[in-house]
């Protein structure tokens, strides 16, 4: 008979270790050498940001308060918006959206009647107020600027280039619940600016 201790245990877990819950940590030895378990999202997204950002105008509507144009007698807005708005200047990158999902689909003609709109991701930094979030009602405005500077809301109003409006804004959680960076997808409007 052999000794207790050269018996096989049979409690020992005997799959392969595909995951790092799955291995035997040893004080010295890391399952994933050089990944530590944490990606600093916010570094990412700064970079991305202060490489490839622009300048544009995020409208920030108050759907609590109605603007000068209100009428109250019709109950409509006559000669500008219906709400009071604040104009914020974000750091911004916009990326195109399509359909086809390859070069190949986005040549091919579309059935009569059928049009494709283009979508566009924006994702910004937007840290104004803890409790103020980007709504659907808000706006976002693309203009030339060729400075290097931040420029000031009232120095763009007349050099609009494209106005999106925003179908969807998701902010995207940093730790301990931080609003810091917001992905708004959005379309652009081609009646006006």
């Amino acid at each position: 008979m052999r000794p207790r201790s050269d018996r096989p245990n049979r409690n020992v877990d005997r799959r392969p270790p595909f995951y790092p819950s799955m291995v035997r940590q040893h004080p010295y030895v890391e399952p994933y050498p050089g990944f530590h378990g944490e990606i600093d999202l916010r570094k990412g997204i700064d970079s991305l940001l202060e490489q490839y950002g622009a300048w544009m105008l995020l409208r920030h509507y108050d759907v609590t308060t109605h603007s000068q144009y209100w009428d109250e007698e019709t109950q409509e807005a006559i000669g500008g918006p219906a709400y009071t708005y604040v104009d914020h200047i974000v750091l911004a990158r916009k990326m195109i959206q399509s359909t086809g999902g390859v070069l190949g689909a986005l040549e091919m003609p579309s059935p009569p009647g059928l049009i494709s709109v283009p979508y566009t991701n924006i994702y910004l930094r937007w840290d104004a107020a803890g409790d103020v979030l980007i709504e659907q009602v808000d706006e976002i405005f693309e203009f030339n600027w060729k400075l290097e500077r931040k420029p000031e809301a009232d120095e763009v109003l007349g050099k609009v280039v494209i106005k999106h409006n925003i179908l969807m804004a998701q902010d995207l959680l940093g730790d301990l619940g931080r609003r810091e960076y917001w992905k708004c997808v959005c379309k652009a409007d081609v009646v006006g600016k």
